[in-house]
């Protein structure tokens, strides 16, 4: 059970560290062609850190589902299972959608923010907030422990950090894109 739970932090971890970086590294980008083609050959290396953290997070929580009768009776575990799903989803459209985009793009398009750039970088806007702000939830359910929140409480936050996360993606975006 112990390595289990050590092998479900360090999924976490990978996730969300993996996010963050990603996030910083391609709001930095935006405006420098150096940066924005260094961006583009390490965003694959980001994505592989984030599903090898997916994939270890996966299969501690089916551990802890098939040796634990109550995981599937904890709100808190319904809740993280549902951002399971959204990260699955969210982060296959955004492999296969956005990132294929962002490889095509040249250092001009970096550096001189064409609309090429623009387009991509808004389509991601979105679904750049909701992987983080997932990737974090996740996180702080794990750390919290057991909590008497209920499932309607939990989803409120989230759904206000995820509102939080996208307007402010938004607006440091769309600054990032006009300076």
């Amino acid at each position: 059970m112990t390595i289990a739970v050590i092998l479900h932090v360090i999924g976490t971890v990978l996730g969300v560290g993996a996010v963050t970086v990603n996030d910083v590294m391609l709001l930095r980008a935006l405006g420098d062609g150096d940066q924005g083609i260094a961006y583009q050959k390490n965003a694959i290396w980001f994505s592989l850190i984030i599903w090898i953290g997916w994939i270890i997070l996966a299969g501690s929580a089916v551990y802890f589902a098939l040796t634990n009768s109550w995981v599937m009776q904890s709100g808190k575990i319904l809740l993280k299972l549902f951002l399971f799903g959204v990260l699955t989803i969210n982060g296959l459209m955004m492999n296969f959608i956005l990132t294929p985009a962002l490889e095509r793009l040249k250092r001009v398009d970096w550096q001189e923010k064409r609309p090429a750039l623009k387009r991509i970088v808004r389509l991601g806007v979105f679904p750049g907030a909701l992987s983080i702000t997932s990737w974090y939830a996740t996180l702080i359910l794990g750390a919290a422990g057991r909590q008497t929140w209920t499932v309607e409480q939990m989803f409120s936050i989230f759904a206000l950090a995820l509102l939080v996360a996208w307007l402010g993606a938004y607006f440091v975006t769309n600054w990032r894109l006009k300076t």
